[in-house]
């Protein structure tokens, strides 16, 4: 009888862990450095997903969380991720090709390489993008961006969840990409 008492105890005790500790939205990641924000939007909010916009002082930030995740798995979702706003931005063949055109081009200025960057507790990938008014990316033509994208994917292995973190910023503000990605830089795992 003890036996079970102490078997249920413990599975009890396992269960409130997880019920109370188990982190929620972005209550995983620090992210000081980008305050004060205030939600905006919350897309989706289930237990495997988090997606929300919220305002800052000097723009959007956008984020995405993936929980239950191995690295692996993370890693793959980085890569598509990458793969996808390259792909926007990419050269392609022109639905209407005519005598002037055959391609639809975007200029190369529009185009970023992605960056790794490393502290002691994360690994991100970065990259810069730029967005419409709708927030999506893929504008080649300067009076269509509103936004440049200042982009982190990351993964956080205590907690096995992957993090898109997004600060768009208005285009006429966003001069100094430096000083936005040191924003970024600054989100770490809890």
């Amino acid at each position: 009888m003890k036996k079970y008492l102490i078997g249920a105890v413990f599975s009890l005790g396992i269960l409130f862990f997880f019920l109370f500790f188990r982190c929620s939205q972005l209550s995983c990641i620090s992210i000081t450095h980008l305050a004060p924000f205030q939600k905006q939007e919350v897309y989706e909010s289930t237990r495997k997903t988090f997606r929300a916009v919220y305002t800052t002082a000097s723009g959007l930030f956008r984020i995405e969380k993936q929980a239950s995740l191995s690295s692996s798995d993370a890693e793959t979702l980085t890569k598509a991720t990458v793969m996808t706003i390259q792909g926007l931005f990419a050269n392609a063949r022109s639905p209407y090709p005519g005598p002037l055109s055959d391609e639809i081009v975007c200029d190369n200025k529009f185009k970023s390489e992605p960056e790794l960057y490393t502290t002691d507790s994360t690994a991100m990938t970065t990259l810069i993008a730029y967005a419409n008014s709708r927030l999506q990316y893929g504008s080649c033509i300067d009076d269509q961006i509103l936004y440049k994208g200042y982009i982190a994917m990351f993964y956080c292995k205590n907690h096995a969840s992957w993090y898109k973190a997004e600060l768009l910023i208005p285009i006429a503000e966003a001069t100094e990409d430096a000083s936005f990605m040191k924003r970024l830089h600054t989100i770490q795992c809890r």
